[in-house]
């Protein structure tokens, strides 16, 4: 049984996130006291679950996930007077009904568990191997045998894509993005790959890959990219659950003689939420040693902003959904401009992610928006950027 909470997101917003991980705490608590013999309990991540029962049957599973769905709306700890109660949905897979191999049934239950939430909420699904799930399963393992042969065999690259200062145009850093070339030559985008490799558990190799690809790459054309050009790393959630990474980051940089100070790692609110301790405990380590980190998509969710008070950000970057819109919805220019201006008080330096047009550019420059990054300012490329953008 896979088992996510509803809209936890909004318990954060709502009551705050020391609320969000009491909740979580005497959840983990609660499952445990009234666990049946023989099954196993896990949180797989965030206020995600899995719970194993051996030896049961379709029916059996059924009743126990109703029993499980029952239980977590009727959970309601208080904390600081203030009830917290919650719903969850429930994916169900069994075996050999729905697969063989473990990974079968995980995936199995974790599809069930989305339909559910598709379906309305607060509710299980029993896995349906119709045709067209036999299909996406089947398609999903053919992509992980590519990206595990892709791993093998470093066939991940590096692409960067320039962020210039929207003042004066001059290309400053470039953001790391990872592309996948097949054994043809072509080059795929993450869109065709990211599902089965979150799904499968290879995002935090991949991500391992990027990194020493990026250090690479400053070691390698120092001397096209002046001195100070920063280099900004995508991280994902599960790569706060990698306990040596810290270690690693820290041993490749000294190694390859890059200055931390260089080196900025991009963090979404979702990325966050998976364990708000860890991420604390990690973003510390390494802005200790001077790495810098960045609140990636600003804006999909208006809780964002407290993250700046409880992560060690030097940068935020406005989600392009945001930016695009800017000559067409004045609240939008509202909102990018308050952003802007608290973030100066901060400290925090501002980017502006889908700059297309120059006429986005211009009205980030009225904005007071420090950085723009999109296709005006330049494309992903294999090499590092060294050529001024059009201001």
């Amino acid at each position: 049984l896979f088992f996510d909470l509803d809209d936890f997101k909004a318990l954060n917003d709502t009551h705050g996130l020391a609320a969000g991980d009491e909740y979580l705490r005497r959840l983990g608590e609660a499952l445990a006291r009234n666990l049946r013999p023989g099954r196993v309990l896990a949180r797989l991540g965030g206020d995600e679950f899995g719970l194993l029962a051996p030896e049961t049957s379709l029916s059996e599973a059924a009743l126990e996930a109703d029993g499980l769905v029952r239980f977590l709306t009727d959970f309601s700890p208080t904390f600081e007077g203030r009830r917290l109660q919650m719903t969850a949905s429930v994916g169900v897979a069994v075996h050999p009904a729905h697969g063989h191999r473990g990974s079968d049934l995980m995936l199995a239950a974790d599809l069930a568990m989305h339909q559910a939430k598709t379906r309305g909420r607060a509710r299980f699904i029993v896995h349906d191997p119709s045709a067209r799930e036999r299909e996406r399963i089947g398609l999903l393992h053919g992509q992980a045998d590519r990206i595990r042969s892709a791993l093998s065999s470093a066939r991940f690259v590096p692409y960067f894509q320039p962020i210039s200062e929207v003042a004066t145009g001059r290309v400053v850093a470039a953001e790391t993005l990872v592309r996948l070339r097949e054994e043809d030559g072509s080059i795929t985008s993450p869109v065709e790959f990211l599902d089965a490799a979150e799904r499968f558990g290879f995002v935090t190799s991949i991500d391992r890959f990027v990194i020493g690809s990026a250090f690479d790459a400053l070691v390698a054309q120092r001397r096209r990219i002046p001195p100070d050009f920063e280099i900004s790393i995508n991280l994902s959630g599960l790569d706060f659950e990698d306990d040596g990474l810290v270690a690693d980051i820290s041993r490749l940089a000294r190694l390859k003689g890059i200055r931390p100070s260089r080196i900025t790692f991009e963090i979404t609110e979702t990325a966050a939420l998976r364990d708000l301790g860890r991420v604390q405990d990690f973003t510390a380590a390494l802005t200790s040693e001077g790495f810098r980190f960045a609140l990636d998509d600003f804006g999909v969710g208006f809780s964002s902003f407290r993250y700046l008070r409880d992560l060690p950000m030097s940068t935020l970057k406005f989600d392009q959904s945001y930016v695009r819109d800017l000559p067409l919805k004045m609240e939008n220019r509202v909102f990018v401009r308050g952003i802007a201006e608290i973030c100066r008080g901060f400290g925090v330096k501002t980017v502006a992610e889908g700059v297309e047009t120059p006429e986005i550019l211009s009205i980030l420059r009225e904005l007071g928006v420090d950085r723009a990054q999109g296709f005006h300012v330049g494309y992903p490329d294999p090499d590092l950027p060294t050529r001024p953008a059009d201001a």
